[in-house]
């Protein structure tokens, strides 16, 4: 695929520089392209202004990679990853994850890149995420809460532990005995105890239900943030607000459109 570098308006002065969309989507694909037929790609990622939404004309996009081995030189690893069809100039860092794990703990540099980075491949686990059951628990302000976890994306999932850690919806961690696994497409219902005593009217804002799964094998966490409305009888109403993902020791979560 052919990107096309900034360009001047025919009838404007103002330099047209891509968006961090328009960026993003174009390093998805290139990852993808270049990844593939590869068994020794690892992550592919971005971080920097781009990834931090402060760009600006002129910026450009910095391109981490990380791989199984190498025998190439540090210095000279980013040859073999051509990026000059990217809608905006490149900077590509190529590391053996021995390499990068090394620097965990003494490396600003490293700090920097976990804080910020944005990971495109390989993709991500997708779900959908809905209350579909609440009722009281025998113990005054304790509820048992049903929820509808749904696999949307395309490969398997495995659900290994569900909790509610905002104070005033709140329910501890579950580790599940028997942990589903989800084809894409497959939902399962999640029942979870929560203490939940609001007054009739409240609204509670920026609760969450969090997980924990495996795809392909590694662990990942999804927040689910949620706003609890109370109805006329005191029950809790729990409607899904937006998601992020995050794969557990590589990045700072990223939201899930």
């Amino acid at each position: 695929m052919r990107f096309s570098m900034p360009v001047r308006s025919l009838s404007s002065r103002v330099l047209k520089w891509p968006d961090a969309a328009t960026v993003e989507s174009a390093v998805r694909a290139w990852a993808e392209v270049r990844a593939r037929g590869r068994n020794d790609v690892l992550r592919i990622g971005y971080f920097g202004s781009y990834a931090r939404g402060n760009w600006g004309v002129g910026s450009d996009v910095d391109l981490l990679i990380l791989i199984a081995a190498s025998n190439l030189p540090f210095q000279v690893r980013a040859t073999g990853w051509d990026a000059t069809r990217l809608p905006v100039p490149a900077d590509v860092l190529v590391y053996t994850i021995d390499e990068w794990n090394r620097l965990e703990g003494n490396s600003a540099f490293y700090d920097t890149v976990m804080r910020e980075a944005i990971w495109l491949y390989p993709d991500e686990p997708r779900i959908s995420v809905g209350q579909v059951s609440r009722r009281r628990a025998a113990e005054a302000g304790h509820w048992i809460v049903g929820w509808s976890i749904r696999n949307v994306g395309s490969d398997p999932l495995t659900i290994d532990a569900a909790w509610l850690p905002h104070g005033q919806f709140r329910g501890d961690r579950t580790e599940l005995r028997s942990p589903p696994t989800l084809e894409s497409g497959q939902a399962t219902e999640l029942e979870l105890p929560v203490q939940w005593d609001e007054p009739v009217g409240s609204i509670v804002e920026n609760a969450f239900l969090i997980l924990t799964i495996r795809w392909h094998e590694e662990p990942w966490r999804i927040l689910t943030r949620i706003t609890v409305h109370v109805d006329d009888d005191g029950t809790p109403d729990a409607r899904t607000q937006n998601m992020t993902v995050q794969q557990i020791g590589f990045s700072r979560p990223r939201p899930i459109e």
